[in-house]
């Protein structure tokens, strides 16, 4: 109740699945709770404001390494899901494992993925801005 008062009042929820599994027990599971408090989810169009809140991706999410080899399923999943409550993005589902994608790497000082990471801003500037 208290989560969804706060997205009500205008907040913004990121939810990534890193396991990168469509039918495990995390994905399944947060899919049937965000549709149980917020309604169900939808697919976010390559189109949507958020691919060009700051850097521009025209196709839509970039990939991940683990979409395109680390599980060892080359699945990509080709479009993000959310939740729009009065024309902005309440409520963002990602199952292609961003979260490991946004680690700093200690040993090279340096962030994994550059497009995931530019993405990242995105994903904050969206959430202020919308």
């Amino acid at each position: 109740r208290n989560l969804r008062t706060w997205i009500d009042r205008g907040g913004f929820l990121f939810v990534d699945d890193h396991n990168h599994d469509v039918d495990g027990q995390f994905h399944k599971t947060v899919v049937e709770e965000i549709a149980r408090t917020f309604g169900p989810l939808t697919r976010l169009p390559s189109s949507h404001p958020l691919y060009r809140a700051f850097f521009t991706f025209p196709d839509g999410p970039p990939t991940t390494g683990l979409e395109l080899n680390g599980w060892g399923d080359d699945l990509v999943h080709e479009y993000l899901k959310a939740v729009t409550l009065d024309g902005r993005i309440a409520l963002l589902y990602s199952n292609k494992d961003y979260g490991c994608e946004w680690d700093y790497d200690w040993r090279n000082k340096r962030f994994q993925r550059e497009d995931n990471t530019r993405f990242a801003v995105n994903i904050v500037v969206y959430a202020m801005t919308s």
